[in-house]
C-alpha cells in the first residue's frame, strides 16, 4: 500500500502464511540500516495446492493460472524530517500455463506530519515489464488521518480512477482494520505483537468466494 513504505525495523524476518483455499506464502527478508539508508533484501515463494481454476475468476485472462510464483527483491529507503523516499526492484519468476519470468520496480515517497496525517505517492511498474506485457505507469496516492489510536486512510489508484477506503484501531501490540478495496471487496483483519512474534488473521470477500488468511511473522 502506498501509506506503508516507511519500512520495518532492522533483523531478519520470516513468514508463513496460509490461505483457506489451500495457498501457501513463504518469505524470508533482512533489513538493515547501511550509511543512513534503509536496505532490505527479500524472497518470497507463493504456490496453489488447491487445483483452483484461477482462469474461471472474475478479473483474469486465460494463460495466467498461476501455481506457483518466486520473487527476489531488493529495497532502498531514506528518512531525513518525517519525508521518506525510497525503491524497490522485484524480480518474478511464475510456473503456469506458459512460464514466466520478469524484472520490475516500484518508486515512492511518504511525508509523516508527526501529529495526526500523512500524505504518500507511488509510481509501480515503471519498468513496463510483465507477464502480460503492460507498458504502462500506475500511480498511487493516499493519504492518513488519526486521532489518538484511531485512524482512516483513503488511496486513489490514479490511471484506474478507483479508490480503497479502511480505518482501524492500533496501538503496541494491537492492530484491528476494516475496509473496502478498489473492486469493493471487503476485508478485515487482527495483527498481535508479541515480542518478536506476529499474529496475523484476514479475511476477504473476493470474486472467488471468502478467503481468510492466517499469518505467523517471526522478528529476530
Amino acid at each position: 500500500a502506498v501509506l506503508g513504505i516507511s519500512g520495518q525495523k532492522d533483523g531478519l524476518s520470516l513468514e508463513n502464511s496460509k490461505w483457506l483455499v489451500d495457498t501457501s506464502l513463504q518469505k524470508i527478508s533482512y533489513s538493515m540500516t547501511f550509511a543512513d539508508w534503509g536496505v532490505n533484501l527479500g524472497f518470497m515463494r507463493l504456490a496453489d495446492d488447491s487445483g483452483f481454476n484461477w482462469t474461471s475468476a472474475t478479473g483474469t485472462s486465460n494463460g495466467t493460472a498461476y501455481y506457483s510464483e518466486n520473487m527476489a527483491m531488493l529495497a532502498l529507503g531514506r528518512e531525513a524530517f518525517g519525508l521518506y523516499w525510497g525503491a524497490v526492484y522485484k524480480n518474478f519468476s511464475k510456473t503456469a500455463v506458459d512460464e514466466k519470468s520478469f524484472g520490475n520496480a516500484d518508486i515512492g515517497i511518504l511525508y509523516d506530519s508527526r501529529s495526526f496525517w500523512k500524505f504518500g505517492a507511488k509510481c509501480n511498474n515503471i519498468l513496463a515489464a510483465s507477464e502480460k506485457n503492460d507498458k504502462t505507469v500506475y500511480y498511487e496516492i493516499g493519504m492518513e488521518f488519526r486521532l489518538s489510536q484511531l485512524f482512516t486512510q483513503i488511496e486513489m489508484l490514479g490511471n484506474l480512477n478507483k479508490y480503497r477506503f479502511s480505518a482501524g484501531y492500533q496501538n503496541d501490540w494491537l492492530l484491528l482494520n476494516s475496509g473496502l478495496d478498489e473492486d469493493n471487496n471487503f476485508s478485515a483483519g487482527i495483527r498481535l505483537n508479541i515480542w518478536s512474534l506476529i499474529l496475523e488473521y484476514a479475511f476477504k470477500n473476493m470474486d472467488i468466494g471468502n478467503v481468510s488468511r492466517f499469518g505467523l511473522v517471526l522478528q529476530l
